[in-house]
């Protein structure tokens, strides 16, 4: 994925500009669940990185989504 591609993922994903409450929430989440200190930061950040990528977690929000009109005008249509 490209610069622009990846700033605008983060844009539709975080559009207040910033990622840090989900990446704060999900350290301190690991942290209660005993992972090591030094890799939680870098993992939460590894893992949103996947989630945008691949298009799922949070990286639901960049699927398209059908309303249930759509749906039935693409049924209909076939």
């Amino acid at each position: 994925m490209g610069f622009s591609e990846g700033l605008r993922r983060l844009s539709k994903v975080f559009p207040d500009g910033s990622a840090m409450e989900e990446i704060e929430r999900r350290t301190r989440t690991r942290m209660k669940q005993g992972d090591a200190a030094d890799r939680v930061e870098a993992g939460v950040i590894d893992e949103l990185a996947a989630e945008l990528i691949d298009g799922h977690g949070l990286g639901l929000v960049l699927r398209p989504h059908e309303t249930e009109a759509q749906v039935e005008l693409r049924m209909a249509a076939q």
